[in-house]
């Protein structure tokens, strides 16, 4: 279709509308999940929001919002969708129900400005002649009769327990090997490790220990970025996270010794060149 993208740097108040302004100058449509960033967390701030719709009126371009994650939030107020901020009907807001409800649901939504209705309707149907009715029926019956909000209220409780329980569980086992911070948002944590640290190293051992932390490097496209884990607690008991944490920390223990024993085992020589490169010298 003739699409180039590009990457735009992503910092604690979310996508960077400058950087992007000067990455990719003839742009006519951003991407971006302002309420929930994956895999990073951050929420997108207000002036982002309005810089990034002012930048979409002014073009004539389009904004994908991909309201990610949305509905589990634990502190402080949501700020308002992009969609309810868009003045100049320049947003396409959409959502799933895969998260909130069930992956095997496979049903999600789509918001567009009027003019495009009749465009993705006829779209829908060349892509999908038979859309599941059966279960759209009931899901908008359970959420018509309230359960939906019912149910989700019991999960953002239920995920901000065990989310607490991580974060307890990591201050007490990996306290100086892994730096995990609590989110506002979201059903994962990011730890962080030592920058001298490499992640997919960590993540590969992890994972043969029985644990899936991805490997935060992983997620980049052209950056560097501090290394670190993703750490997913939802859909884990509280019993298992501790478990989890305790494999984890093995991990990274083992790993330490392994770093160690090699360092005892290289030459004098070397290990005085490796901790003063000065004093190396060439022929």
């Amino acid at each position: 279709a003739g699409i180039r993208s590009a990457a735009i740097p992503v910092d604690q108040e979310g996508i960077n509308v400058d950087e992007g302004l000067k990455r990719a100058p003839s742009a006519r449509l951003a991407c971006v999940t302002p309420s929930h960033q994956y895999p990073l967390g951050v929420t997108m701030s207000l002036p982002r929001r309005m810089r990034l719709l002012e930048w979409a009126r002014r073009n004539r371009a389009w904004i994908v919002e991909d309201d990610y994650d949305s509905e589990f939030r634990y502190s402080g107020h949501p700020l308002a969708a992009l969609q309810g901020l868009d003045t100049a009907g320049r947003v396409l807001y959409m959502g799933t129900f895969s998260k909130v409800l069930f992956p095997g649901l496979r049903l999600g939504y789509l918001v567009c400005p009027p003019p495009l209705v009749d465009a993705f309707v006829s779209a829908r149907a060349l892509a999908d002649r038979h859309p599941p009715g059966i279960e759209q029926a009931i899901t908008a019956e359970f959420i018509a009769e309230g359960h939906f909000a019912r149910h989700v209220r019991r999960m953002r409780a239920l995920y901000a327990e065990r989310q607490q329980e991580l974060l307890r569980a990591t201050e007490r086992e990996l306290a100086g090997l892994l730096e995990v911070r609590s989110a506002a948002a979201g059903m994962h944590l990011n730890g962080w490790l030592a920058d001298s640290a490499s992640d997919q190293d960590v993540s590969a051992r992890a994972a043969a220990a029985g644990i899936i932390a991805p490997a935060l490097s992983s997620y980049v496209i052209h950056a560097r970025i501090r290394p670190g884990l993703r750490l997913g607690y939802a859909a884990f008991s509280e019993r298992q996270i501790r478990e989890g944490v305790r494999k984890l920390a093995i991990v990274l223990h083992s790993g330490i010794a392994s770093v160690q024993s090699r360092s005892r085992r290289l030459p004098r020589v070397l290990q005085t060149n490796a901790m003063h490169p000065s004093s190396v010298t060439t022929a």
